[in-house]
């Protein structure tokens, strides 16, 4: 059996427990490896709309009641959805985790309708800017609604 297949890969409501233990680890390594270039925590709560069913979600991955990862899908009005909030614990990168809650965030984007996926990063976060290139995401130029970043990716999803 897989180690991934141990893990639960859930969808929860930004404000639950697991949502905000997630997010916490997530600002605390943000502030951790940055000087600037994210969003801050009490910007969470007031956009926390946004990445709730039918329009976006928020999903966690747990290892036996541990939240150990989590991303979020908001999507757009231009027939493409922003990936927010990509986290993984340390001890779990290069495991598949984040791999894999990429892959049901862009699964739920073509079920929005979606045909690319949009984010941004840092290129301090070297394991983050691998993996997504490693996914088929390309270098791209800001959106206009988009935080002052400094990295941003796209990739177009494939119909299948």
């Amino acid at each position: 059996m897989a180690i991934l297949d141990l893990l639960t890969f859930e969808v929860v409501n930004p404000l639950s427990p697991g949502a905000q233990t997630c997010l916490a680890q997530y600002f605390k390594e943000l502030d951790n490896r940055l000087i600037s270039c994210f969003d801050s925590p009490e910007d969470v709560l007031e956009e926390s709309s946004e990445y709730c069913l039918p329009n976006g979600l928020f999903l966690v991955a747990n290892d036996n009641g541990r939240w150990i990862g989590c991303g979020a899908l908001q999507r757009c009005a231009d027939e493409s959805a922003y990936i927010k909030r990509m986290w993984v614990e340390k001890a779990w990168r290069g495991s598949g985790v984040g791999r894999r809650l990429l892959t049901l965030l862009e699964s739920h984007a073509k079920n929005l309708g979606c045909n690319r996926v949009k984010l941004e990063t840092s290129p301090l976060l070297h394991e983050a800017v691998q993996l997504y290139r490693s996914q088929g995401y390309l270098k791209t130029t800001p959106s206009a609604e988009e935080t002052p970043c400094d990295y941003w990716m796209e990739k177009r999803l494939e119909d299948e």
